[in-house]
C-alpha cells in the first residue's frame, strides 16, 4: 500500500482469478492461485486503512477455456450462471463486512453481457452486498444493460493505437487516449 501512496494512486481494483474446465463445462472454480474471501478481505481491509478506494473484480481466466472471455459464452447459461454465483456470494459477503465500495458482477463477456440472467444474479448478490455493482465491457462498446439492470457499467481501456511505440511523448499518448474518450458513450455509462 505504501507504494501505491507513492503513486499518488487514490484507489485499487483486485482482479482475481477464477476458472472453467474448457469451453462447455458449467462449473466456475477456484485455483490455488484464486484468493479465498479471507484472503482479500485483508487486502482490503489494509488497503482502506491507506485511504485507498477498492474494487473487487472476477476475472475468468482464458487460458481454462481455450479462447478470449469476450467472445465465449457458456453453453448451458443457467448451469453456468448458478455456478457462478455460487462462487461469487462468498466474496459479496467479504466484501459487504469490508465495507468494498464495489464489486464487479463480471468482466469482459461481450457475447452474453446483456443477458436477462444477469439481474437474477444481481439480486442474489444484493441480498447480501450493499455496494455499488459493476460490470466491465470490453473496450469502447459498452452493451447496455451489461451485467444486468441497476450495474455500474465500465469499460477496460484495450485502444487500438498503431501509430504509437515505446518511445511515444506524453503529448502524443494523451492525444491519442482523448480521441479514444470522445468515442466513447456519455452518461449513465462511466469509464475507467
Amino acid at each position: 500500500m505504501a507504494y501505491l501512496k507513492t503513486l499518488h494512486a487514490n484507489s485499487v481494483i483486485v482482479s482475481f482469478p477464477f476458472f472453467m474446465h474448457g469451453r462447455r463445462p458449467p462449473r466456475s472454480t477456484p485455483k490455488r492461485s484464486t484468493p479465498t474471501p479471507a484472503q482479500l478481505a485483508v487486502f482490503v481491509e489494509t488497503a482502506e486503512d491507506a485511504g485507498l478506494y477498492v474494487s473487487l473484480r472476477p476475472l475468468l481466466d482464458e487460458t481454462s477455456l481455450g479462447e478470449p472471455r469476450n467472445n465465449w459464452r457458456p453453453g448451458r447459461p443457467a448451469a453456468w450462471f448458478a455456478s457462478y454465483q455460487k462462487f461469487l456470494l462468498p466474496y459479496a459477503r467479504m466484501a459487504q463486512r469490508t465495507h468494498a465500495p464495489t464489486l464487479y458482477v463480471g468482466t469482459e463477456f461481450q457475447d452474453f453481457g446483456n443477458s436477462p440472467r444477469w439481474n437474477g444474479l444481481d439480486r442474489a448478490l444484493r441480498r447480501v452486498y450493499a455496494g455499488t455493482l459493476a460490470y466491465a465491457n470490453n473496450g469502447h462498446k459498452l452493451h447496455h444493460p451489461s451485467g444486468g439492470r441497476g450495474t455500474q457499467i465500465s469499460a477496460d481501456a484495450y485502444p487500438d493505437m498503431p501509430q504509437m511505440t515505446a518511445a511515444a511523448s506524453v503529448a502524443r499518448l494523451t492525444t491519442a487516449w482523448k480521441a479514444w474518450d470522445r468515442i466513447m458513450p456519455r452518461a449513465p455509462c462511466s469509464a475507467r
